[in-house]
């Protein structure tokens, strides 16, 4: 029973770790590598809100599936301003609830503050996620993201 309670701790760790070095990467990489290195490639990413000015807003559609798309719609973000290196925007990710499972899974739900920094700091948006993940031969992978935006204002040009 110990040594159950332990592996989920230790999981749940490793998953709010790799919550968080999503967000550092997606700041801070030049490259987006990294960053899809810890989707599973059959990933599902979902902008399920209905605010057309979202600047987390998927540029290529509001569902994506698999590892290449998303690696394709993370660039067009980048170049569009809104994400990397020298953007100003920064993501901040707050409350996390992360429930492991006993058959290899885990779920996430977790709010992330999307802020503009350059001249001053302002949130523009607060988002959503819901997230599941799944154990690999790799460590665990977000596997489904399940995103909406609140409190949104437009998206940086």
């Amino acid at each position: 029973m110990r040594e159950d309670m332990l592996e989920k701790l230790a999981a749940e760790l490793e998953i709010r770790n790799l919550m968080s070095r999503m967000y550092i990467l997606a700041d801070t990489d030049p490259s987006v590598d990294e960053y899809v290195s810890y989707l599973t490639e059959d990933i599902v990413w979902e902008y399920v809100g209905d605010n057309p000015d979202s600047a987390v807003r998927t540029h290529l559609g509001s569902r994506l599936v698999g590892r290449d798309m998303i690696a394709a719609d993370r660039q067009k973000i980048r170049e569009g301003g809104a994400q990397g290196p020298g953007s100003g925007m920064f993501k901040v990710l707050t409350t996390v609830n992360v429930r492991v499972n006993d058959d290899g899974t885990a779920e996430a739900d977790s709010y992330m503050l999307y802020l503009k920094a350059k001249d001053s700091t302002e949130v523009r948006q607060v988002v959503h996620n819901q997230d599941q993940f799944r154990r690999t031969d790799d460590g665990w992978k977000l596997s489904h993201r399940r995103f909406s935006v609140h409190g949104a204002s437009p998206s940086p040009s």
